[in-house]
């Protein structure tokens, strides 16, 4: 039984489910602009079950402020068992990051990093909320003919395969379902990207070859599997991870070293050009760990992590350069942004799905993912209340003595998301409490 499910059989309203099946609902999501008279024409005739099935929307979904937005920036916090080692404090959509430092007469004190995203997770969040409250917009646009792009990064172990991939609950799984109920057929092709080389997943590990002819880009000699329901999706994309290309680094014992690309079309017709119409592309970027994890691993895990960083940095400039109109992107710096062409021109919408540890030994890997992350949200959305640079007048910085504890600079507040750009005032709350461990 799915959640969606679970909650309509907790809130004995289990009767319309059969209704709502019959017309593909399978989600609140898919009922977020729906009101009490689009409820009534869908068969749900109880005024009392329309009030409650609407209050249960609202509670299970936000309200979709990103259906104009091109690209989504969501950010997941990791669960973990030890309370005292969480470094990571969420406010909303708001992230503080408090990173224990000495000074140099081996005081302590807190640096408190200061991000703020379209959509943050909590640690309690579960596969089927990120589902319903990051991802409504490109499914609805997809199933209305568009083309969507879903892009999980961050460090290896944060849960980006696991938010993505999950047998029961993964996004992938959650919004092909979705689609499939309203387009049943189409195409699938499954590669990953090895140190600057795409290799078929489908077709075990065949390398192939991309061509660009007339502004399209072809995977030339690409396998296309056609699917005609949601349980041959599921063998596709099952008998492709066999094939998925893993390594040891000092991080992880079975790190991803290789970027997975699910490229989903609802089409009849096989083709291997790219042609961003119809269609729904997942990635599973590789693990982001940076060379300081590796010093235990071998020069071939190095050199993997020097084509990872490569193509994450195309990745980013490609990004810039769309929010900033600029008429020459560099889409051909690697073979990931070559793929997603056409996941950012044209009518597409994209989300990308940072995932964070909020541990005290992770605290490096975390900052550099939510720095990524950030600046291709400020890359969207440059105000104010967006940039998070992060030079020493720009942050919090709390000693653990009482006397220096409220020591806060206005810079700092003017890039803190405490800060009202409507008043003349400079609003801080110490709704965080600080951290004293310290390495």
């Amino acid at each position: 039984m799915s959640q969606f499910e679970q909650i309509l059989e907790n809130n004995n309203l289990h009767h319309i489910l059969p209704t709502l099946n019959k017309l593909g609902i399978h989600s609140f999501a898919s009922l977020i602009n729906y009101t009490s008279s689009d409820l009534k024409d869908l068969g749900v005739d109880d005024l009392a079950d329309r009030i409650k099935l609407l209050k249960l929307i609202k509670e299970n979904n936000i309200t979709n402020i990103f259906s104009d937005d091109k690209i989504i920036v969501c950010v997941r916090k990791r669960p973990i068992d030890d309370e005292e080692d969480d470094a990571v404090d969420v406010d909303d959509n708001n992230i503080i990051v408090n990173e224990p430092k000495l000074k140099v007469d081996l005081q302590s004190y807190t640096e408190k990093h200061f991000f703020t995203f379209d959509k943050v997770f909590e640690k309690f969040n579960t596969n089927d909320q990120v589902y319903a409250r990051a991802l409504n917009p490109i499914v609805k646009h997809v199933i209305e003919g568009g083309c969507g792009s879903i892009i999980a990064y961050g460090q290896t172990g944060t849960g980006k395969t696991y938010t993505m991939m999950e047998e029961k609950s993964g996004i992938i799984y959650q919004a092909l379902s979705e689609i499939s109920h309203h387009k049943p057929i189409g195409v699938i092709t499954f590669c990953e990207i090895y140190m600057g080389n795409i290799y078929d997943l489908i077709n075990k590990r065949e390398k192939i070859i991309l061509r660009e002819v007339d502004g399209t880009v072809h995977l030339t000699n690409s396998t296309s599997l056609e699917f005609k329901s949601f349980d041959d999706i599921c063998k596709i994309i099952n008998r492709g991870l066999n094939f998925r290309r893993t390594g040891i680094t000092g991080a992880n014992s079975k790190s991803s070293r290789s970027h997975a690309v699910l490229i989903v079309t609802f089409d009849r017709r096989k083709s291997n050009a790219l042609n961003g119409l119809n269609s729904l592309i997942f990635v599973d970027l590789a693990g982001s760990e940076r060379g300081t994890d590796r010093k235990s691993s071998s020069n071939e895990t190095k050199n993997e992590g020097a084509e990872i960083n490569k193509s994450l940095l195309a990745l980013k400039e490609c990004i810039r350069g769309i929010e900033q109109d600029k008429k020459h992107l560099p889409f051909r710096q690697s073979k990931l942004t070559q793929i997603l062409k056409n996941s950012f021109i044209g009518e597409s919408k994209t989300c990308i799905i940072a995932t964070i540890s909020p541990t005290y030994d992770n605290i490096e890997h975390t900052l550099n993912t939510l720095r990524y992350a950030s600046r291709i949200k400020d890359f969207k959305n440059p105000t104010p209340r967006s940039i998070h640079k992060e030079p020493s007048n720009m942050s919090i910085i709390n000693d653990f003595s009482p006397s220096n504890s409220d020591m806060i600079s206005s810079s700092s507040l003017l890039f803190s998301p405490k800060f009202n750009l409507s008043n003349d005032t400079l609003l801080h709350e110490h709704s965080f409490s600080e951290r004293k461990k310290v390495n």
